[in-house]
């Protein structure tokens, strides 16, 4: 397919024709567990109304805009320093660690609201939770180029990269549940305090909330798989959309020079001091008309680098695919993927 029409239909119009397919799921379902990214139906439709309520614009601005703000203080530490003793920073592998460390702040305790403070942003090392995390995504990517009966085999023998990703899910489980498991001891025990319900005071009591509201029968498994996508949502995705964003502006100084003129108008305290990180409040006030640059910085990257460049989808019945304003049509197979 190569028509926004029919990305359209597949994904929106149709998507009950068009679900993530067996092949999705067998290769990552070891990693992502039941998750939104591998669901289809009534079950992917619950996932999402939980994640709708993560990622809202009140979330954001009630949970990540602290958690943002200081780990943005100790990037721009990092990057000061190596710019005075000339170092080189590996950009993408920064940004991951940085996203990687906000949202794993954004999801418990009361300060920041997942809520597990890796501190290993300014560190060279990688914290053991991101390195399973990698590991892991970098071993079920693999499948996909690996026969299935090759990888199959390695993992019933538990042996070569198969067992790295066993451990690298094991880490994973442990850290995710160790999560889970403070949140909701924390929540019934301020509840019994106050005598009743708590008010939300970070990301994974919004989760919480969201899926005892709905009235389904929540387990330790739901949960552990609604917090993995979120996590996924939020560290990859934004690490990749940062570094296309540097790579954009690394390519195009001259956009760096007017990108720079206007952020001062907007943000004079920029120029008084290299510490100053602005609040979500002092950002809507500057947003004013005619902030061209700082707009096209933020939006056009984004949309010339997608951050999920790619999407499969599985047929489930033999479709049609048509747009009547441009009368054109695409066949999707049977079982074929799109």
């Amino acid at each position: 397919m190569a028509k926004p029409e029919h990305f359209e239909q597949v994904l929106k119009e149709q998507s009950s024709n068009f679900n993530k397919g067996p092949t999705m799921h067998e290769v990552y379902s070891d990693l992502m567990g039941e998750g939104i990214l591998l669901t289809n139906g009534d079950c992917w439709k619950y996932h999402r109304r939980v994640l709708v309520n993560l990622f809202s614009a009140q979330a954001l601005r009630d949970f990540m805009a602290p958690v943002i703000q200081k780990n943005v203080q100790v990037l721009t530490e990092v990057l000061s320093r190596a710019s005075e003793t000339k170092e080189l920073v590996d950009f993408y592998k920064l940004m991951n660690k940085f996203t990687f460390e906000t949202f794993c702040n954004a999801f418990r305790e009361k300060e920041i609201g997942f809520g597990r403070k890796l501190g290993n942003l300014a560190s060279p090392d990688a914290h053991p939770f991101e390195l399973a995390f990698d590991e892991a995504h970098r071993i079920s990517g693999y499948r996909f180029t690996t026969p299935a009966w090759l990888w199959k085999l390695k993992r019933w023998l538990n042996v070569g990269s198969e067992r790295h990703l066993r451990d690298s899910v094991v880490v994973i489980n442990e850290f995710l549940m160790d999560t889970i498991v403070g949140t909701m001891e924390r929540r019934q025990h301020e509840s019994v305090e106050v005598g009743g319900p708590t008010a939300k005071l970070d990301i994974m009591s919004i989760i919480l909330d969201t899926m005892e509201a709905s009235g389904q029968i929540i387990t330790s498994d739901d949960i552990r798989d609604i917090v993995f996508a979120g996590m996924i949502a939020g560290r990859d995705t934004t690490a990749d959309a940062l570094s296309w964003l540097m790579h954009a502006l690394h390519n195009n100084p001259r956009v760096v020079k007017y990108l720079r003129e206007e952020i001062l108008e907007k943000l004079p305290k920029f120029a008084e001091s290299e510490s100053y990180v602005p609040s979500m409040d002092e950002e809507k006030r500057t947003a004013l008309p005619g902030g061209y640059n700082s707009r096209a910085f933020a939006t056009d990257p984004c949309r010339s680098y997608d951050s999920l460049p790619v999407c499969s989808r599985h047929c489930v019945p033999r479709w049609y695919i048509h747009s009547s304003r441009h009368k054109h049509y695409a066949f999707a197979v049977l079982g074929g993927a799109a």
